[in-house]
């Protein structure tokens, strides 16, 4: 049977549809449970029961090409609020390495957090953390790369193996995609990795809700070890100085687009006015686009086609890789306390936000404190 004029039409709208619109309606106000894990506003670096560090970094390696040497300390010239971790590197790599052990047992990061007695398992379902990348730093992989590794290890909770990071579990990827431009990076990670040790590089292993298959428990409680490193890119000079701060876990209330949508960032470059969103697609979708949509209210509660269109907001992936890249200063940001940026595949009906600060307070979250001295408050803007 021949395809009509209507016909075609009706195959076009439902396209547009697709991509603009029917997504999610507005839903009420929910309560974000939180969990602190590290605000490091204390005297000096948290450290584990063994005594180390927590985190530490992970010593030089020539042979296995990574880690590094440096020290750690606590600051309070650049941070989200309070003080931050810094890292200053003087030979090799960042690895910093969140180790929750005893003299010989090893325990799970909730036995890290403020309140460990207060944790509610299968609850959260996010861990944010906020990075901000020194700018004697290439800027960032502009070939639908990564170059921050953030590694979990996860193992099973009934009957721990108290001697493994990983009994029962596995050991995971987030592959993240972080700017140098001497502002702060928001990192949020999800359930989703983008890879599994042993696993083909191109294939998706899906959500690991519950990875050790206890349905009682999530992949945030079962959390061990995890680290933060940069596998495959070192500063382009010495001494390099990484900053971390917050991290949180944290329970996503809304319905959010998990597999298509995750290691997502955002860096906010206020001298420049300029917003640079990274995440990360599934890998099978080569030719599905990205529509990217912003508000200065949250978009879960108006609705996604209550957002604006963001300009040049259709995003195509790229053949050389998984990772997304959204950056502009077409927004119009200035006198903003906040902006969410919402990320819908045109294939689903679902998207992924990211609450971007733009000042020092919003929605009870502190925006990144700009250092006084020079070096500190330099910007790189591509």
């Amino acid at each position: 049977m021949p395809v009509t004029h209507s016909a075609r039409l009706i195959g076009a709208l439902a396209g547009l549809i697709l991509t603009f619109g029917l997504a999610v309606a507005a839903q009420e106000p929910k309560t974000v449970e939180k969990m602190i894990l590290a605000s490091y506003d204390g005297e000096d670096v948290p450290r584990n029961k063994a005594g180390d560090q927590y985190p530490n970094q992970g010593a030089y390696n020539p042979g296995r090409d990574e880690g590094g040497e440096g020290t750690l300390s606590l600051d309070g010239r650049n941070s989200i609020a309070g003080k931050s971790l810094l890292l200053r590197l003087t030979k090799g790599k960042l690895y910093l390495q969140f180790n929750p052990y005893q003299s010989v047992t090893r325990e799970f990061a909730r036995d890290y957090t403020s309140n460990p007695a207060a944790w509610r398992y299968d609850t959260y379902n996010r861990l944010r953390f906020w990075i901000r990348l020194p700018t004697n730093h290439p800027f960032m992989r502009k070939d639908a790369g990564y170059n921050i590794e953030f590694g979990t290890y996860v193992k099973t909770i009934a009957n721990p193996d108290k001697y493994s990071d990983e009994t029962g579990g596995g050991h995971f990827y987030h592959q993240v995609n972080a700017p140098a431009t001497g502002s702060w990076t928001q990192v949020i990670i999800n359930m989703n990795p983008d890879h599994r040790r042993g696993d083909d590089g191109h294939v998706d292993r899906g959500s690991q809700a519950h990875p050790t298959g206890e349905g009682k428990y999530n992949y945030f409680d079962c959390l061990t070890r995890f680290y933060i490193s940069e596998p495959y890119i070192a500063p382009t000079s010495y001494p390099a100085d990484f900053r971390i701060d917050d991290i949180e876990f944290y329970h996503e209330p809304y319905e959010e687009n998990e597999d298509q949508v995750r290691a997502l960032t955002a860096t906010y470059i206020p001298a420049a006015d300029r917003l640079i969103v990274t995440w990360n697609r599934a890998k099978a979708e080569d030719s599905v686009r990205h529509v990217l949509r912003y508000s200065f209210q949250n978009i879960h509660q108006i609705g996604w086609n209550s957002a604006t269109l963001c300009p040049r907001g259709i995003i195509f992936p790229s053949d050389k890789g998984f990772g997304m890249v959204y950056n502009t200063s077409s927004l119009p940001l200035k006198q903003k306390s906040v902006v969410y940026i919402a990320i819908k595949p045109e294939n689903s009906k679902l998207f992924a936000q990211i609450e971007v600060p733009l000042t020092r307070q919003s929605s009870g979250r502190p925006r990144a404190r700009e250092a006084n001295s020079s070096a500190d408050s330099a910007r790189r803007v591509p």
